[in-house]
């Protein structure tokens, strides 16, 4: 009886700490200049393969981003941008425009497809950041 609860006990252990670390979320908040808007970059993290990255002005996150409300890339691999006037410019990923768009602020996507490398290896060069920055030090993985 006692090798069975130990046992249990390990593996609700196991569970515990899986739950714990394998639920990440990363929020940068982001003023664009002209218009004082508050935009959101977030960076949703669960288990060992669902990544999203979600483009919103709500500020709270939810389990499953809302492709009703926000911008959503499914690759959830980061993406370049930079703010410009009242516009901003997004580099990479695959974004699906939200059906119920209220969201007044301008927002370009630019496919860096076939010159990721050059991106990754001169963005702070050209103006660009990075985001979200828990992946800008980690080895090179097209985003596109």
């Amino acid at each position: 009886m006692k090798k069975l609860f130990w046992i249990v006990a390990v593996l609700f252990l196991f569970i515990a700490i899986f739950f714990i670390y394998s639920f990440r979320t990363q929020i940068d908040k982001t003023k664009i200049p002209l218009s004082g808007e508050m935009i959101y970059l977030k960076h949703l993290s669960r288990g060992i393969s669902y990544e999203v990255d979600v483009i919103s002005i709500n500020s709270y996150t939810k389990a499953k981003p809302d492709t009703t409300e926000d911008y959503v890339s499914w690759d959830g691999r980061g993406f370049y941008y930079k703010i410009e006037n009242d516009s901003l410019y997004v580099y990479g990923g695959n974004w699906i425009t939200p059906s119920n768009r209220d969201i007044s602020l301008k927002i370009k996507f630019i496919s860096i497809e076939d010159s990721f490398l050059n991106y990754f290896n001169n963005y702070k060069k050209i103006g660009l950041k990075y985001f979200p920055s828990s992946l800008e030090s980690s080895t090179y993985t097209p985003a596109n």
